[in-house]
């Protein structure tokens, strides 16, 4: 005579199919699904004194709708697809980075070393112009030129600075 099921071996028996396709219409993986089922049986496991009770059919699917829920919490705080590596994030930064930081000092001393090979006059003329935006013919009465000269001036230089940049790779 074969030995007699226990009362948890009963239920496994009813109640594994049913729970099985009940996971797999919700989770759409039979792996994880047969370990939600394996999960319902080893929590009834735990509580001997509800594995006689008529009610336990609800009690089943009720662990099971709990386990679906819980499952699907789990998944929105943890779905790697959610997330981003950190070493992909770009912080925003006003900062330019290391390499621009180091290409606008190169082209910066390329400009101040043209600019030193300008005559006084014509650096002055230039200057005055460009980053102090005085008029040309402000810059003419100081100097007591005409505008013409002035924009001669202010031409020789640019012409010079951008030879200067072009020579260094810089258009």
């Amino acid at each position: 005579m074969p030995p007699q099921k226990s009362p948890l071996e009963h239920l496994v028996t009813r109640y594994r199919k049913p729970l099985l396709g009940f996971f797999v219409r919700r989770v759409q993986d039979q792996s994880e699904a047969e370990e939600m089922t394996q999960e319902v049986f080893y929590r009834l496991a735990k509580r001997p004194d509800i594995l006689s009770d008529n009610r336990i059919e609800g009690y089943i699917f009720e662990i099971a709708a709990n386990l679906v829920r819980d499952r699907a919490r789990r998944e929105r705080t943890r779905n790697p697809l959610n997330q981003i590596p950190i070493e992909d994030i770009e912080v925003a930064s006003d900062e330019p980075s290391v390499e621009r930081t180091l290409e606008g000092r190169r082209r910066l001393r390329v400009l101040l070393d043209a600019l030193s090979e300008l005559s006084p006059k014509c650096r002055s003329i230039f200057l005055l112009h460009r980053y102090r935006g005085m008029p040309h013919t402000e810059i003419a009465a100081r100097f007591g030129i005409s505008v013409s000269a002035v924009e001669k001036h202010m031409s020789r230089a640019l012409l010079h600075l951008k030879s200067a940049m072009r020579e260094h790779g810089d258009d």
